[in-house]
């Protein structure tokens, strides 16, 4: 526009004069668009000069505009609310719908594909599973809006792969023109972590091999030496009876390591292996101090009456085989009633304990812990574990009062060492078990349970049975009441 004698330019239909519309000597104006306008767009405008009468104004001129149309990138809009995958260890497949909106402001054909697949499960759309760089199948809402309805499943929910976490993948959309965009849809699945002891159970595993391997290897070397004098002189049933209990006792650690199974569909399995885990610790505790027990007692005794003159054949009917043995079956009984009676009132089962719920559906639990429990439990483990600490009591007044009796009859000495390791290990493991009691590990836990009983049946079998290796081998070496009769017994 040029027009050096006009004062100011008036557009047409305005109600009032814009006076700063193009100022004087001035001959551009810009013009901006609507967004996503396109096409012809003109405008109609006069000059006038003297302050806008409307007898001194120009003509009516039309200014023209062509709009030339830039292709915009088509939309993918995010579900409202993240897409939630409840995926249970009981289930083997778990699936959610999502749904995909969109759109193209210029009214493009839009193509939808999946450009990056999730990790976990699979995409489907009407029953069939989307490959990578696959097409989506797309609904048109109207002209420029279209939806796509999308499963997202899991086919193994106790596949351990499987876990509490944000699942994603990626679509893609590209229309007419070459514009493109993509989305980054996310998936909230939610599984509970069973948790379960792992690295433990091997250890516990191995405890077990080498306490039955060493039970094996000794039971066979007190058979083929069973009329050497050593093995005379220790009492051969007493010793048979001591691997007896320390094999039952070392069985507790397999139930120890027994759980419910990655679904609980082991269940039943693991609340057998509960109520045995009593019953295989009580009478191998039992059998094995039990025996110890009698063993010294009639050490004590035999040493005591034949130092004493005109003793009659009846002052040993005491301790006979058959008597000791009763001895040994009347402690057996006590832990029999105490073991049957908790089974009976309040067994122990194998439980889950939820540690951890999600912060949205709070009701659902994200992490649970199992052990054995019951609710009797601290009743019937403080009652046994006040008798066998009576038993443990009598084995130590033995062993004092036999201390000056060789150790080829009597294995005061060894055994006194042997009940002081396992007291150290029990005072050291307890501040553990209970500082990890409020947020429990499983492998924690099974490996501190496994490894007190695997060392208490280890020391005995290694502090009873190895001095007598040793003394079979290299002759008696200790002094003390007996040495000389069994060392000429050993000698010849």
């Amino acid at each position: 526009i040029i027009a050096p004698t006009i004062d100011y330019v008036k557009l047409i239909g305005s109600v009032n004069v814009q006076s700063a519309m193009l100022g004087y000597r001035k001959n551009k104006l810009k013009y901006i668009a609507y967004n996503d306008s396109f096409g012809h767009d003109e405008f109609t405008f006069r000059g006038w000069d003297c302050g806008g009468n409307f007898l001194r104004g120009s003509n009516r001129a039309v200014h023209k505009i062509q709009i030339t149309p830039v292709p915009d990138d088509p939309v993918l809009d995010s579900p409202g609310e993240r897409p939630v995958l409840i995926c249970t260890n009981q289930s083997t497949h778990a699936e959610t719908s999502i749904t995909l909106t969109g759109g193209d402001a210029d009214g493009d054909n839009i193509a939808l594909t999946l450009s990056s697949a999730p990790g976990i499960g699979a995409l489907l759309q009407g029953g069939r599973q989307i490959p990578d760089r696959g097409n989506i199948a797309l609904t048109k809402l109207d002209s420029r809006r279209i939806s796509a309805e999308l499963t997202l499943r899991v086919a193994d929910c106790v596949d351990p792969a499987v876990q509490t976490g944000i699942e994603s993948f990626v679509v893609h959309a590209l229309d007419t023109s070459g514009a493109s965009a993509q989305l980054k849809v996310e998936v909230k699945l939610l599984k509970e972590d069973r948790r379960r002891a792992s690295a433990s159970k091997t250890f516990s595993f191995v405890f077990v091999g080498l306490n039955f391997s060493l039970v094996v290897a000794l039971f066979y070397w007190t058979c083929i030496n069973k009329k050497h004098p050593i093995v005379k002189a220790s009492q051969f049933p007493f010793l048979l009876m001591v691997l007896i209990g320390c094999l039952l006792s070392t069985c507790t650690i397999l139930t120890i390591t027994l759980d419910d199974g990655i679904d609980g569909s082991n269940k039943e399995q693991a609340d057998l292996s509960c109520a045995l885990m009593p019953w295989f610790y009580s009478f191998g505790f039992m059998i094995t101090f039990g025996s110890l027990y009698v063993k010294l007692f009639k050490t004590a005794a035999l040493f005591d009456v034949n130092t004493r003159a005109g003793v009659g054949q009846k002052d040993f009917a005491r301790l006979s085989a058959r008597t000791l043995a009763l001895k040994v079956v009347g402690l057996c009984c006590i832990d029999f009633i105490l073991c049957l009676s908790w089974t009976f009132s309040s067994p122990l089962e194998y439980t889950r304990f939820y540690s951890r719920f999600d912060e949205t559906l709070q009701d659902f639990a994200t992490e649970s812990v199992g052990y054995c429990y019951s609710s009797n439990a601290k009743i019937f483990v403080g009652l046994i574990a006040a008798f066998h600490l009576a038993l443990l009591g009598y084995v130590a007044y033995y062993c004092y009062i036999t201390r000056n009796i060789n150790s080829a009859f009597s294995e005061s000495k060894y055994l006194r060492i042997s009940i002081g390791s396992s007291l150290q290990v029990l005072l050291f493991s307890l501040p553990i078990m209970l500082m990890t009691s409020e947020n429990p590990d499983p492998d924690t836990m099974v490996f501190i349970r496994s490894g007190i009983v695997w060392l208490n049946d280890f020391t005995v079998l290694m502090f009873i049975f190895l001095p007598k290796v040793y003394m079979q081998y290299y002759g008696v070496t200790e002094g003390g009441d007996g040495c000389e009769q069994i060392s000429q017994a050993v000698k010849s």
